[in-house]
């Protein structure tokens, strides 16, 4: 199991997984059915139920699901929060940077040409340049910037999150390098971003279950 990924297989001897669950975008639920060696990693598009032969067994997997399960719920508020606060002020933001660029399309390998706005932590592309609704929008908080142009071609430079990949290539090496420069800040300052704010989340959470501990012992103390 990598941080993001838990592959599962048909036999502790197999080589090949069967499949895979992207962690980082599944949310652990406990399974409601009364089953106590059973959850669930819920993904956008299906839901994984799981169980074990023995309480220990479970107890290990959710000891380490858990602490990814509680970062990938802060990531989606930090990130909804984030997305909300672009998206209703979208038509009002200046853009970092705008201008045509190429795009190669997730089935058609071939390169259209889109028109690109980078507003915060947001790439957005339209269909041309007097469009008020963009054709897609790439998040760069859990963005890879890939610009290793050998393999790819000149002035070309991918943007990798998790499975999809988008390749994008600049007309001109001056706008590629521009483009690359910004991208890379974004990436750089929406990690860091993401960070304060998860480091933010984790003091609060501690000082919230302190707070519950305290609660309980002070119950059970006048109790007795």
């Amino acid at each position: 199991m990598s941080p993001k990924v838990l592959e599962y297989f048909t036999d502790e001897k197999s080589t090949q997984p069967q499949g895979s669950i992207n962690l980082a975008k599944s949310e652990l639920v406990f399974d409601e059915s009364g089953h106590s060696l059973a959850f669930r990693l819920a993904g956008h598009d299906r839901t994984f139920k799981i169980k074990t032969d023995q309480q220990k067994e479970t107890e290990s997997w959710l000891s380490l699901l858990k602490p990814i399960a509680y970062r990938v719920s802060a990531l989606k508020k930090i990130q909804l929060d984030s997305r909300s606060s672009i998206e209703a002020n979208k038509k009002e933001c200046k853009s970092d940077m705008e201008g045509w660029l190429l795009k190669r399309g997730g089935l058609n390998p071939s390169f259209k040409k889109r028109y690109f706005k980078l507003i915060g932590g947001f790439l957005y592309y339209f269909p041309d340049a007097k469009s008020v609704e963009p054709s897609g929008t790439i998040d760069l908080s859990e963005a890879e910037l890939n610009t290793d142009t050998e393999n790819m071609g000149k002035n070309t430079f991918q943007i990798v999150i998790y499975q999809r990949i988008y390749t994008i290539k600049a007309e001109k090496s001056v706008d590629f390098f521009r483009w690359v420069e910004l991208i890379f800040k974004r990436t750089q300052a929406e990690a860091e971003e993401q960070a304060r704010a998860l480091a933010a989340w984790a003091r609060n959470r501690r000082d919230r279950q302190g707070y519950e501990d305290r609660v309980i012992k002070d119950a059970r103390a006048n109790s007795c």
